[in-house]
């Protein structure tokens, strides 16, 4: 069989997939086999031509729709694997394509980054290993930089959120009166 009919089999095989755990497999054996279906789902993407899949995308977009609601009960590592495969999203789908997929999946992404960066949310899971792994936030920071780099049409609006220039400026914290 040709890479081709392998993926297609897989893309397949996802529509059928829920990433919701089952009542008799442990939460561990669950979060391997989600991030084992991820890591094969970006390979395929990455594996592809340009604009390959595009007809398959809300079948992974609802599939990370699914993940990213709720991150703080999700491993980090498939936190990972969700940036990871936008940003093979990125290269793989040509500019139109692109940007009808980012109207539709901006608002999403944009809350999970926030929390990503939010003070917030690191004091609230300070136990959880999102938190403290320091790959999940190097994958939100090159996302943000592929997403800039491309000059996506939905992120210019919010670009000031996560890039601010201050080259030749200097900021000064007033002191606090008694």
């Amino acid at each position: 069989m040709s890479l081709d009919k392998h993926s297609e089999t897989y893309l397949t095989y996802l529509q059928k997939v829920t990433l919701h755990s089952s009542y008799f497999s442990s939460e561990s054996a669950e979060n391997k086999r989600r991030i084992k279906s991820f890591e094969r789902i970006c390979f395929i993407l990455y594996a592809g031509c340009k604009d390959r899949y595009a007809s398959r995308l809300n079948v992974l977009l609802a599939k990370m729709v699914d993940v990213i609601k709720k991150p703080e009960n999700v491993h980090a590592a498939l936190l990972i694997l969700i940036l990871f495969a936008v940003r093979i999203l990125i290269l793989r789908l040509s500019e139109i394509t692109l940007n009808q997929l980012f109207i539709d999946t901006w608002p999403m992404l944009l809350t999970l980054l926030m929390q990503t960066f939010s003070r917030k949310l690191v004091r609230v899971h300070i136990q959880n290993e999102i938190s403290k792994n320091p790959n999940y936030l190097l994958a939100a920071l090159k996302l943000i930089e592929m997403i800039s780099l491309n000059n996506l049409n939905e992120f210019a609006n919010h670009q000031w959120i996560f890039i601010a220039d201050y080259f030749g400026t200097s900021i000064t914290v007033p002191e606090a009166s008694p």
